[in-house]
């Protein structure tokens, strides 16, 4: 699977992998998945402050975009 550049009004297969990542990740990216319809496919608010929060745990941009340094956060811890 590619790893395309994504954000709020996202919506797909990488969506859903991204909504899992961050289920796996646990801590406040796991709540705000699992608070907001779970995995969806959907990049709505809640999977923005998910990935905000698995980016504030040491990507460097805290921004809510899905991009390559923020897919190795997610797939790599």
């Amino acid at each position: 699977m590619s790893l395309p550049t994504l954000q709020q009004g996202s919506t797909g297969a990488a969506v859903r992998r991204v909504q899992g990542l961050c289920v796996a990740h646990g801590g406040t990216a796991r709540h705000e998945i699992e608070s907001t319809g779970g995995i969806d496919r959907h990049f709505g608010p809640g999977t923005d402050r998910a990935v905000r929060a698995v980016q504030s745990d040491g990507a460097p941009t805290v921004d809510g975009i899905v991009g390559r340094i923020t897919w190795t956060k997610l797939t790599t811890g």
